[in-house]
């Protein structure tokens, strides 16, 4: 399903948790609280604001030019997807109820930038997030913690 232009926030979600193969095409969605959304579709030119992400499942997903901006990832899961061009501004990935971490891992990032951003870790695990698997190309960070050595 191609959903384009629309606009997404408390009262008018996207129609169930799983957001399933949908291309989100110059939509804008907000203030957001989800929990447990799987979500295998592309987005393109599109902004998350202020949308928490607990628990989502982003497996082989196409994210081009996605700006998120103050999202929250507890224990998100992004595997096998392509970010190209997308934008983290004061995002936070931490750790779910149980202490599991947002992970990302079998991803493509080109000329990503993060600013601002916080990576949380289990408490003791010096291993990032960024999985050794990921192919990271031309992207960028600043003022971000948790993520030293890696971009």
């Amino acid at each position: 399903m191609l959903v384009d232009s629309g606009e997404f926030g408390p009262g008018r979600e996207p129609t169930d948790r799983r957001w399933g193969d949908t291309i989100f095409r110059y939509c804008l969605l907000q203030d957001l609280d989800t929990h447990g959304v799987s979500f295998d579709g592309a987005m393109l030119s599109t902004t998350l604001r202020r949308v928490s992400l607990y628990w989502g499942l982003f497996n082989t997903a196409a994210l081009i030019h996605v700006r998120f901006e103050k999202c929250v990832f507890p224990g998100t899961s992004f595997r096998g997807c392509s970010f190209v061009d997308c934008v983290f501004v004061d995002c936070r990935f931490t750790l779910d109820n149980l202490g599991g971490p947002c992970t990302i891992d079998d991803c493509m990032l080109a000329n990503c930038s993060f600013e601002d951003c916080r990576f949380l870790h289990k408490p003791g695990a010096r291993q990032s997030i960024f999985k050794s698997t990921n192919r990271i190309y031309g992207c960028r960070q600043q003022r971000c913690s948790g993520i030293e050595g890696i971009l």
